[in-house]
């Protein structure tokens, strides 16, 4: 699974500037598990545009991980206007590289409503936020209120850049010598930003996996950081302290123990949740037959990711038009995809099913967009799955497969390991799209379970 989009949601959450009285440029260096990773230069200038007063914020942020030894460079160019007076937004703009065909998100205010769409190579999506008068985009908080508003606890809502989402976030404020130093929850996710003359200078996630520094900002508080690499593979693994298990992927059935999770895992197609104590026991296994469930519109519906229209998509499923039987149909796809991207790598960002289909390359989300391409392009309802997968090396990692309506019912199916029903070395955490808001929020998920989340397999069994 990506983990990229968690660099763009501390990007927006993060970056800030003072009063303006010229135009104004901050450097932040980007320091990923306490590794220096890139850079975001930071822009703000005023002007009168139609006679109203505009402030305009950009943000351009380079940035190189490892994924597995593999390098990801990742670019995201943020520009953001607001009224200078109330500072209600007026337009965002946001571009994305990720080592695929560019993501554009565009946004403009239209009376109440923040009117919004993203595209992808030919295909877009469009969302529409409902505006009260307190809204005010993330980046722009400690513009719209003074540093001293920050010195107590409280709670405001901001607009997140990256999800289009409003979010409800508590804070907490006190003074370090010349600095103010804000903890902020957001959605679960600890961020604190150090604010000095009214600049932001310094901001950590999640105690150190995501850090900022202004250059030339002089003594800034030393954070140790997650690790001695910014591979975020490395940084995002979960140990298993329970039973050792061999094989993992033919396991039908798998019973684990789970505390500090965070939001809790929810029951699912195979999987069972009960509490115990402080610890949530959680079982995994085939289940007999497809799970029961309806089936929605979006499920044949393109995305940005999922783009099922797409020419060599269409031409590539048409082999497989003439099979009736759901289940050999899924099947064959599974391992179409599996065969197909013989270039299995963590070296880019998200991919488009057509774009891996042309490259023949990628990591579990590129097998899980092109096959969810496909069998939609056949007609068969897909959904994307997210969760974790235990590895052959024992260790928990965020994963990303697929679910499939074989005209009974749903089933588990994932072509990075060309299985289909999936084993059982998995814990589902969501379904969905690939909608901006779902984006964050599974970003947000993946920043909670890494806050100390632990997991204990206390029984299995194999095929």
């Amino acid at each position: 699974m990506k983990n990229g989009s968690l660099l763009s949601f501390a990007l927006f959450l993060t970056l800030c500037a003072a009063t303006l009285s010229a135009k104004e440029q901050y450097r932040y260096e980007v320091l990923v598990a306490g590794v220096p990773s890139g850079e975001v230069i930071d822009t703000w200038e005023e002007a009168m545009i139609d006679g109203r007063c505009v402030v305009k914020s950009e943000s351009a942020m380079r940035i190189v991980l490892s994924r597995g030894g593999f390098d990801l460079a990742m670019s995201t160019r943020t520009v953001a206007e607001a009224d200078c007076v109330t500072y209600r937004p007026l337009s965002l703009s946001v571009s994305r590289d990720e080592g695929g065909g560019p993501i554009l998100t565009t946004a403009r205010r239209e009376g109440d409503l923040l009117i919004s769409k993203t595209e992808k190579n030919g295909v877009s999506e469009k969302g529409i936020l409902k505006l009260d008068g307190a809204s005010v985009f993330f980046g722009m908080l400690f513009r719209r209120y003074p540093v001293e508003y920050f010195l107590k606890k409280g709670e405001v809502s901001a607009i997140s850049e990256e999800g289009l989402t409003v979010r409800d976030l508590s804070f907490a404020g006190r003074r370090a010598g010349k600095d103010v130093v804000v903890d902020i929850e957001y959605a679960g996710v600890p961020i604190t930003v150090t604010v000095r003359d009214r600049v932001v200078v310094h901001s950590v996630m999640n105690g150190g996996l995501i850090v900022y520094r202004l250059r030339g900002a002089g003594d800034l508080p030393v954070v140790t950081g997650k690790g001695s690499s910014n591979d975020v593979l490395a940084a995002t693994a979960l140990p298993n302290e329970g039973l050792t298990i061999k094989n993992p992927r033919r396991l039908v059935r798998i019973e684990m123990s789970v505390e500090k999770m965070g939001p809790d895992p929810a029951e699912a197609c195979g999987q069972r949740v009960e509490k115990k104590g402080g610890a949530r026991v959680i079982t995994v296994e085939h289940p007999e037959k497809p799970c029961a469930g309806g089936v929605l519109p979006s499920d044949t519906a393109a995305t940005i990711y999922e783009d099922k229209d797409a020419p060599g998509i269409q031409k590539t499923a048409a082999r497989w038009r003439s099979i009736s039987d759901r289940s050999v149909l899924v099947r064959k796809v599974v391992s179409f995809v599996y065969d197909h991207i013989t270039d299995k790598n963590y070296r880019h960002g998200t991919l488009s099913a057509s774009e891996t289909l042309e490259k023949r390359a990628g990591d579990c989300t590129e097998h899980a967009v092109l096959a969810a391409a496909l069998l939609k392009a056949l007609g068969v309802p897909t959904r994307m799955a997210y969760g974790l997968v235990l590895s052959d090396d024992g260790r928990f990692f965020f994963h990303n497969w697929i679910l499939v309506h074989t005209g009974t019912g749903w089933t588990n199916a994932d072509p990075t390991y060309d299985q289909f029903p999936a084993d059982a070395a998995r814990l589902f955490m969501t379904s969905g799209g690939a909608g901006a808001a779902e984006r964050e929020d599974l970003s947000l998920s993946i920043l909670n379970i890494l806050r100390g989340a632990r997991f204990t397999v206390t029984g299995f069994s194999h095929e």
